[in-house]
């Protein structure tokens, strides 16, 4: 069963690498690891402009060049992102936005949103952060 999941986790890890091409690095480490200095407000409602958000937040954190050069795919947070996009957000500080993400996401509706698998498993590879999904059959 452990052989199982090593090889799935490889798998995992190397479908992200092949992914990369070559592009994907280390994250530049920012100066500035204190918390979120502006409002966190999320307005996202369904789970493809949460995904969206998402993605955003973590381009911000993982290559903050490429976000300046291909632009947004969302609006969420426009006063993080005016805040953070020069200087980038430091491991801390996307985590602490992943996290009250999840806290609006899985509060504020009556059906909670997660993002897609594939996000996910990434979020938990970057952060050890794993959602909590529940399903009934």
């Amino acid at each position: 069963m452990n052989a199982a999941l090593d090889r799935a986790n490889e798998v995992i890890v190397s479908e992200a690498t092949e992914k990369c091409s070559g592009r994907c690095s280390e994250p530049e480490p920012s100066s500035d690891d204190s918390p979120i200095s502006v409002p966190i407000r999320f307005t996202f409602n369904t789970p493809g402009v949460y995904s969206r958000c998402v993605k955003d937040i973590l381009q911000l954190y993982q290559d903050r060049r490429e976000l300046q050069k291909n632009g947004r795919t969302s609006d969420c947070l426009p006063e993080v992102f005016q805040t953070y996009t020069e200087k980038g957000l430091s491991r801390n500080q996307a985590f602490e936005l992943i996290q009250a993400a999840n806290a609006y996401a899985t509060t504020t509706f009556s059906s909670k949103l997660f993002p897609p698998k594939g996000q996910r498993l990434r979020i938990q590879q970057l952060f050890g952060f794993a959602y909590t999904i529940v399903r009934l059959v």
